[in-house]
C-alpha cells in the first residue's frame, strides 16, 4: 500500500479518546489507533474552506506528563515519536490530504503559547493516583500489601476484565500451593492454608492498571506463615526478572507450586503484559520487581523445556497394590493416608510377575498438568519400579 494511502486509512479509522478543548467541536483532543497509539489533534487554521490539523503521536509518557501538566501543551508536539507529524487539511467536501511535516517547519502561531498548560477536569474514568504507599499501607493497617502495575506495549488505564480475572486467579491459586512445604506431597491445598494467604483486592491505582492487594487478615508476627510465603514470592519474581535463575528456584518447590507459577506466567504472556510489583510487610520489609514482557516470555520457555517444572518421582513405601490390568497398561495403588492413585505402567514392568493385593514399596512418576478446559490441575502417574514390601513376609 503505497504511504499516502496508509496515512489516509490510519487517520480515517483513529478513535477519539479525550477532548481538552471544544468551541462549536473539538479543537484539541486525543486518539487511538487500533494498536493503542496515542495521537494528540490540535486545530491550527482555517484556509481556503478547509480544516487544517496537526496531528502528531505521543508516547503514553509523554501524555500523562501533558496531563499533569508537568509539560506544557506546545511542548507535547515539539518532539513527535517518529521525528515528524502530519498536517491534515480537511476540505468542506469532507476530502482531505495528509502531508508529514518536521517541528522546525511548524507555524509558530499553531499551537498556544510556551508555558500554556492544560486546563479541564480529569475524567472520573481515570485511575487514582495512589494516596498512600505501599509501605505506609503495611504499617497502618498490620496488614501485607502487594501492589502489581501491568503494562502493554502501548500503555492504557485498561485491562480485558477476563485478562485481569484469570492473573489473578492463577496469582492466588500459585500462593495458596506455595504456602505448603515444599517436602510434603501436595496435591489439594487444605483450607485453613488457603484462610491463611488469601489477598483482598483494596484498591485500584494509575500505572498503567494497578491493583492492590492486601491480606485477609492482620499480621502481628513478623515470622508468619503469610510474611515468608509473600517474601518467597517476591524472590521468586527477583529470580524470574534474572532469567536463568528461574528454574533453578522453582525446582526448590513443590510440585504443585512449580505448575502453578507457570500457569501465572502464561496469563501473563496472553494477556501481553509487564509486571511491576512492590511489597511490603507491618514490620518495615520491601521487595520490589520489574519484569518485562520479554523477561516473562522467557522464564516461561525456560519452564516447559524442562520436564522438572511438571513431574517428579516420588518413592512410596508399604502402599497397597490393588490392581493392575497389563494388556490395559494399568495400576491401581492407595497410599497410606487413603488416597487412590491410578495409572500407568511403565514398559520395564511388562514382565513383573504382580501380586493383588499386596503390600508393596513403589517408585511412581507423577505429572501436574493445567486442564486448559477447566484451569484446574490434573495428575498422571507411571509406576515404573515395584518390589515387595516387608510387611508381606
Amino acid at each position: 500500500m503505497p504511504q499516502h494511502n496508509y496515512l489516509s486509512v490510519e487517520v480515517k479509522n483513529l478513535k477519539p479518546w479525550e477532548i481538552f478543548d471544544f468551541f462549536e467541536g473539538p479543537r484539541f483532543y486525543s486518539c487511538k489507533n487500533k494498536t493503542g497509539q496515542i495521537y494528540l489533534v490540535h486545530w491550527v487554521d482555517y484556509i481556503n474552506d478547509s480544516d487544517v490539523w496537526l496531528y502528531s503521536k505521543v508516547s503514553f509518557e509523554k501524555y500523562c506528563a501533558l496531563k499533569n501538566n508537568t509539560i506544557d501543551i506546545r511542548s507535547s508536539f515539539e518532539k513527535p515519536e517518529e521525528g515528524f507529524s502530519y498536517l491534515v487539511t480537511v476540505a468542506s467536501t469532507n476530502e482531505f490530504n495528509i502531508d508529514l511535516i518536521s517541528p522546525e517547519n511548524y507555524d509558530p502561531e499553531w499551537l498556544p503559547d510556551e508555558g500554556e498548560f492544560l486546563e479541564y477536569d480529569t475524567p472520573s474514568t481515570t485511575l487514582p493516583q495512589k494516596v498512600v504507599s505501599n509501605q505506609e499501607a503495611a504499617v497502618a493497617n498490620s496488614r501485607q500489601v502487594l501492589d502489581l502495575a501491568f503494562s502493554k506495549a502501548h500503555q492504557t488505564y485498561e485491562i480485558a476484565s477476563d485478562e485481569l480475572g484469570k492473573i489473578l486467579t492463577t496469582l492466588q491459586n500459585y500462593l495458596f500451593s506455595s504456602a505448603c512445604p515444599s517436602d510434603i506431597d501436595i496435591r489439594r491445598v487444605p483450607e485453613h492454608v488457603k484462610d491463611e494467604n488469601t489477598l483482598m483486592v483494596t484498591g485500584l491505582f494509575a500505572s498503567s492498571f494497578g491493583v492492590r492487594l492486601q491480606s485477609k487478615n492482620s499480621d502481628l508476627f513478623p515470622d508468619s506463615s503469610q510474611n515468608r510465603n509473600l517474601h518467597k514470592f517476591m524472590e521468586l519474581l527477583t529470580a524470574t526478572e534474572e532469567g536463568n535463575r528461574v528454574l533453578k528456584v522453582v525446582k526448590g518447590y513443590n510440585l504443585l507450586s512449580r505448575v502453578r507459577y507457570k500457569a501465572v506466567l502464561k496469563e501473563l504472556v496472553a494477556a501481553g503484559v509487564s509486571v511491576k510489583s512492590e511489597w511490603s510487610d507491618p514490620h518495615g520489609n520491601s521487595i520490589s520487581s520489574k519484569i518485562s514482557f520479554d523477561q516473562i516470555k522467557q522464564a516461561l520457555r525456560q519452564l516447559e523445556e524442562d520436564d522438572s517444572s511438571d513431574t517428579q518421582t516420588t518413592k512410596y513405601q508399604d502402599i497397597r497394590l490393588v490392581g493392575v490390568d497389563i494388556e490395559n497398561d494399568f495400576f491401581a495403588v492407595v497410599k497410606n493416608d487413603g488416597e487412590l492413585l491410578k495409572g500407568k505402567l511403565d514398559k520395564s514392568l511388562e514382565s513383573y510377575q504382580f501380586n493383588v493385593p499386596s503390600i508393596v514399596n513403589a517408585t511412581i512418576e507423577e505429572t501436574c498438568k493445567i486442564n486448559p478446559v477447566t484451569d484446574k490441575e490434573k495428575w498422571l502417574y507411571k509406576l515404573i519400579a515395584i518390589e515387595q514390601s516387608s510387611l508381606n513376609k
